[in-house]
Parts: structure tokens; C-alpha cells; sequence
């Protein structure tokens, strides 16, 4: 329930969670109900995964979407799928190449903001972090709340929707309590 008319319902229900799927329009993007719902989840301390919905709907925005949520929310995100034809009701993800030279080096650096142990592991390995190193690191940030995964989908179309919850499985720390 991101509409604003819930915001105020949704802010208490933090309370009671573990961790929060943060669910944007590709479309609209980042809206004054994002922004207080983000404020909201940090307020709240709980890692986060940012579901970008409505890939398949025209106006769908990919990459620059991205760099909204990075500058209007202060949320260090890191996409874990690609969208496939944005705007179109066939539009669908790819998992982005975890092994890719590029990706690992933009993942690296994204991490080493947040942690001297990148820097020193990036040192030590002579710039090539190992891809469980890399993993571990992304899964502790994560838990921290210094970075969030981010996947591309559709609700509508279920393009997107087996990856998130897969990502919440992998990326989100496991529930604690009762």
C-alpha cells in the first residue's frame, strides 16, 4: 500500500517487520509517498530491496530511474536483473552477469564506499575480489543498511517476480524474534 492515503497505516506496520520490499513505478518513479516511505523504512533501521514495477507499461524508465532513487531516496542500489523492452507487455529481465569484469568493478566500488575491508580485500587480491568475497560483502551491507539490491519487474506480467523473491531469499538477512 504505497498510496499516500496509507502512508501513516504503513509507518506503523514497520515495526512488526524484518526487512522491507520497497515496491517503485518504473512509470511514475520516485513520488512524495516514496520518499516518505523510505524515510520511514531507514527511521525504522530495516534493510531493504527496491522492486522497480511496470516494466512492461509505457513510459517504463530503467537506468535513469536508478539514479532518481539514488538522488531523491540517498539509497546506495545496486540492480541485480536488466529490463528487456521496457514499455512493452513482452517486456522481461536478464540477470545481470555477476562475472562480468565491469559489473564486479562498479560492485566493488559501490561497496568500498562503505568499508575499508573492500579496500584492503581489492589490495590484497590485486584488484580482483573473489566473487564470494564480493557476495558476503554485498549480503553484509545489505543487512547493515548500507546498499540495496534492486530488481526490475511487473506484478502484472510476473516478468521479474521469481528473481525478487529469490533476491529476498538471498540478499535479505533472515528474520529474528518470534
Amino acid at each position: 500500500p504505497g498510496h499516500g492515503d496509507f502512508i501513516a497505516e504503513v509507518a506503523r506496520a514497520l515495526d512488526a517487520l524484518d526487512a522491507v520490499v520497497l515496491v517503485v513505478s518504473a512509470v511514475e518513479g520516485v513520488q512524495p509517498q516514496t520518499r516518505r516511505l523510505a524515510r520511514a523504512i531507514r527511521a525504522a533501521g530495516l534493510p531493504l530491496i527496491v522492486f522497480i514495477n511496470k516494466i512492461d507499461r509505457l513510459g517504463a524508465r530503467g537506468e535513469p530511474l536508478l539514479d532518481d532513487i539514488r538522488e531523491k531516496l540517498g539509497l546506495r542500489v545496486v540492480a541485480l536483473n536488466r529490463p528487456d523492452g521496457l514499455g512493452d507487455r513482452a517486456a522481461s529481465v536478464t540477470p545481470v552477469d555477476r562475472t562480468a569484469p565491469a559489473w564486479r568493478a562498479a560492485l566493488t566500488d559501490l561497496l568500498a564506499e562503505a568499508s575499508e575491508r573492500v579496500i584492503e580485500e581489492y589490495e590484497r587480491t590485486g584488484g580482483e575480489p573473489s566473487a564470494a568475497f564480493l557476495d558476503a560483502e554485498l549480503r553484509r551491507q545489505v543487512a547493515n543498511r548500507e546498499v540495496s539490491p534492486a530488481f526490475f519487474g511487473s506484478a502484472i506480467t510476473g516478468a521479474g517476480v521469481d528473481a525478487l523473491l529469490a533476491g529476498v531469499e538471498e540478499w535479505l538477512p533472515p528474520a529474528v524474534g518470534d
